[in-house]
């Protein structure tokens, strides 16, 4: 991977306001690059925020796909889309 892309991503990620505690880099199913912000490491707690939600969701459409959990797509939707509207 580019390492002047790399670098404009931590720098992103690091930048005002952003309030970013450690950013991760997988590509081809391999890290090539980690950052932790000042005082963390990668033994260091942190709050997930919408990366759990994100997961969650995905863990949810691989089961719905591989036909471990039936899935009536408008009832299963519905609340969540009531829910944000």
């Amino acid at each position: 991977m580019d390492g002047t892309a790399m670098q404009g991503a931590y720098d992103y990620a690091f930048g005002p306001g952003m309030n970013t505690q450690g950013i991760v880099i997988i590509r081809n199913a391999q890290t090539v690059g980690e950052r932790y912000a000042e005082g963390r490491d990668d033994s260091s707690w942190a709050a997930s925020r919408s990366t759990g939600k994100s997961l969650a969701a995905t863990a949810v459409g691989v089961a719905v796909h591989e036909g471990l959990i039936e899935c009536d797509h408008e009832s299963f939707l519905r609340p969540i889309l009531d829910s944000i509207q």
